[in-house]
C-alpha cells in the first residue's frame, strides 16, 4: 500500500493509490454483501415465523371446522361469508371499542 523511498537524509512515503482504492471497494462490496444477506436472513426468518403463528391462530380459533363447512355440499349448512382483516377493520373503524355490538354504537 505505501512504497517508501530512502533518500539521503530522509525517507519518502507515498501510498500506492491503486492498491487503496481496490481494497476500499473490496471492503465495502463485501460489508454490503454481508448485510444484505443478514436482512434476507432476517425477513425469511420472520416470514417462516408468521406463517407458522397463522396457523396456529387458524386451529386455535376454529378453522378447520369453519373450512370444512365452507367447502361442504351439506345444503343444510348456510353460505358463511368470510370477511378478510381489512374488511372488519373498516367495518369496526379500526377495531373502535364503541363499535361492539351491543354496547353502544349508533
Amino acid at each position: 500500500m505505501t512504497k517508501c523511498v530512502n533518500q539521503p537524509g530522509y525517507y519518502k512515503c507515498e501510498l500506492d493509490k491503486a492498491k487503496l482504492s481496490g481494497l476500499v471497494i473490496g471492503s465495502t462490496t463485501g460489508m454490503l454483501f454481508v448485510i444484505a444477506s443478514i436482512w434476507k436472513s432476517y425477513k425469511l426468518f420472520k416470514k417462516k415465523k408468521n406463517k407458522e403463528l397463522r396457523k396456529k391462530f387458524f386451529k386455535r380459533n376454529g378453522g378447520l371446522l369453519l373450512q370444512q363447512q365452507l367447502h361442504s355440499s351439506d345444503g343444510s349448512i348456510q353460505k358463511t361469508k368470510v370477511f378478510s382483516s381489512k374488511e372488519l377493520e373498516k367495518a369496526t373503524d379500526r377495531f373502535n371499542e364503541d363499535r361492539i355490538l351491543g354496547q353502544g354504537g349508533q
